[in-house]
């Protein structure tokens, strides 16, 4: 393929993938094969949004050396292993989409696709075990599940990747395997998408504004969000994020700890559970995270700007969903800790600042 061609093919997988609600922010990445040497593949710590075809990488399929002035991503290694591994593969998606994450938790012994869904999948779906991302573990991980007849591999608390013949193809692949997964936890899955929004506020130069609520609501918890602008200066928005995996979660302990890779990286290697009527008791059990759970209702999120909010708000959410189906096959088990604090000490040293 053109080099061209292929970096507008990688643009537009990644638009779609953020408007189907696939991937969010610069989670995840995307690429498409030029020949046999060299493919094309989304760089490192720039949104979707935000992508053009000059921005986009071109790796050597062996080398994984790169010319251009952006680094590619993190994950270059495992889209080359593909190309090498399938030669009809000619695009790659990595997703951290919602369904196939928690599925991959617990449970992936429950997927049963119908007839239909497995024509339109045309391909079996397969587990790869944990490594952490970017690592030759995990790339190990993947391949070893990896095949020709098997290009939908959820990969252990991280997210998916789907392969194809083409763009189409493996877009496809992506969001007909997230049908799969969501029914398979249906239940869960229906309480999730009728959950109440969140409660959010944001502090401009001269006061707090409302972003969405019910004023009865707001007014009950104003005094929370302007104790917590008033403690933490550098924050710009915060929500309470209340639904029911969350409640649940929040219901069942002292300690939210993290059961995926993105919500270490982003929120902490755990959260602290507090009591509700207390704006300084939550408060003090923040310790660096971003986000507080309130005992059996909601979570605290805690951001700079809207977009990080947004991206907290997320994980809590995908990570008490996962907590609250693999608890229906017994007890959860986290990431491992110190798995937990590598993720969120480079996230804050690292990709935290470059963004």
């Amino acid at each position: 393929m053109d080099i061209q061609a292929a970096k507008i093919e990688v643009v537009r997988a990644g638009l779609d993938l953020v408007k189907w609600g696939l991937v969010a922010r610069t989670w995840g990445n995307v690429s498409c094969r030029i020949d046999a040497k060299r493919f094309a593949v989304t760089p490192s710590g720039v949104g979707y949004e935000r992508l053009t075809p000059d921005k986009i990488v071109i790796v050597d399929n062996e080398t994984l050396a790169y010319e251009d002035e952006a680094s590619p991503s993190s994950e270059s290694g495992i889209h080359a292993a593909v190309y090498r591994a399938d030669p009809e593969v000619n695009f790659v998606i990595h997703t951290h989409q919602l369904y196939a994450t928690c599925l991959s938790v617990a449970g992936f012994e429950t997927l049963a696709p119908t007839p239909a869904q497995q024509e339109r999948l045309r391909t079996k779906i397969v587990l790869a075990g944990y490594g952490l991302p970017g690592s030759k573990k995990l790339r190990k991980a993947v391949m070893a599940a990896y095949a020709p007849d098997a290009r939908a591999v959820l990969m252990n608390r991280h997210g998916a990747l789907l392969a194809g013949t083409n763009r189409r193809e493996a877009f496809e692949r992506a969001a007909f395997l997230e049908d799969v997964c969501r029914d398979a936890m249906k239940e869960i899955a229906e309480a999730h998408e009728y959950a109440l929004p969140a409660l959010s506020a944001a502090r401009g130069a001269d006061a707090i504004g409302i972003i969405a609520s019910e004023q009865e609501d707001f007014a009950v918890f104003s005094s929370l969000y302007e104790a917590v602008f008033a403690r933490w200066p550098e924050l710009k928005a915060v929500s309470l994020l209340m639904t029911p995996a969350i409640s649940a979660q929040s219901a069942a302990g002292h300690r939210i700890q993290a059961i995926l890779d993105d919500f270490a990286q982003i929120v902490g290697a755990d959260a602290f559970v507090a009591a509700a009527n207390s704006p300084s008791a939550v408060m003090a059990k923040r310790k660096g995270r971003s986000a507080v759970f309130l005992k059996g209702e909601s979570a605290l999120c805690l951001a700079e700007n809207p977009s990080d909010l947004d991206a907290v708000q997320t994980l809590c959410e995908k990570n008490a969903l996962a907590w609250q189906h693999a608890s229906r096959f017994g007890k959860v088990k986290a990431l491992g800790m110190s798995d937990r604090r590598l993720m969120r000490r480079w996230y804050l040293t690292n990709y935290s600042k470059k963004r």
